[in-house]
């Protein structure tokens, strides 16, 4: 991997900047937010993190152009980072709200969580169980977990999960792992002590 010489962040107006941003400092690295081509087309880490729906991300996301220099970076081997939404971005579509194609790097889609046994959304702490060490380096911790919309992953994707949590009586994709790419649906930037450890893992693997 190359160095990590310039981190974007990549604004789409929906999403946790800063809370993602001070995170990184904490760490102490210097990101850039941008919603501007050439900062995305130049980076060698992206950071997609996300809050709000699926279907205005992906509106957004459009209307800025860019989603070609997103496939792009990913395309080319270069290292990814999404977070929450930035992470359901990555499948095929979702039916939030409306059905809505996704960045497509997966086929596997996003799905509302069935109101069983749980209040949805989940929101709060949950300990995530890992399939496979794979780097960066992951930990069966508790971190902090916002949606209502899962990725159900096919069958034939399965060899990208790296975690899952249980919820609902059921097994929830928390992490998926994939050459360059490393997303999770909790959020790190908020997970306290043990996601400034995860994210520090992250950039240490893609340097």
């Amino acid at each position: 991997m190359p160095s990590l010489r310039k981190v974007v962040i990549v604004d789409y107006k929906l999403s946790n900047l800063f809370s993602v941003n001070n995170a990184l400092k904490k760490i102490n690295i210097n990101a850039q937010i941008s919603s501007y081509k050439k900062d995305i087309a130049s980076a060698d880490l992206i950071i997609l993190p996300g809050t709000g729906t699926f279907s205005a991300a992906m509106k957004n996301l459009r209307e800025n152009d860019l989603l070609d220099n997103l496939a792009s970076h990913i395309k080319n081997g270069k290292p990814f980072l999404g977070i929450c939404l930035g992470f359901q971005l990555l499948f095929s579509s979702s039916s939030e709200i409306k059905k809505t194609i996704g960045l497509n790097i997966f086929k596997s889609k996003i799905k509302k969580i069935k109101n069983e046994t749980h209040a949805v959304p989940n929101i709060g702490w949950n300990k995530i169980k890992i399939i496979h060490k794979k780097n960066p380096k992951l930990k069966s911790e508790y971190f902090y977990f916002v949606h209502s919309y899962y990725a159900d992953i096919l069958e034939k994707e399965q060899k990208i999960v790296s975690s899952y949590i249980e919820y609902q009586k059921n097994k929830v994709c928390s992490s998926i792992t994939y050459n360059n790419i490393f997303a999770t649906q909790f959020h790190p930037e908020k997970s306290g002590k043990k996601g400034l450890e995860l994210m520090k893992n992250i950039i240490k693997f893609y340097k």
